[in-house]
């Protein structure tokens, strides 16, 4: 597994098990918590690397990643 997931898991699950109830009847699981915290985190990294990753020397090419990265956050329900 690579390390940047790795990290990604670790964070997800420090969050899943700071925000579980502990009572699937009462809310939502570790399980659960975990791994939409998890796409969450990782769909983040990849929309920040349409941004980082690369030099955009032309507004032209700003926006388009700054479209692109809004489309991915859409498309996955992550906030913008």
């Amino acid at each position: 597994m690579n390390e940047r997931i790795r990290e990604l898991s670790e964070q997800a699950s420090e969050w899943a098990a700071a925000n579980a109830t502990g009572d699937w009847e009462v809310g939502p699981s570790y399980v659960d918590i975990f791994n939409k915290k998890f796409a969450e985190l990782i769909v983040r990294e990849c929309t920040r690397l349409v941004i980082n990753n690369g030099i955009a020397t032309a507004t032209h090419d700003q926006l388009v990643r700054q479209d692109c990265v809004n489309e991915i956050k859409e498309h996955f329900g992550v906030e913008l």
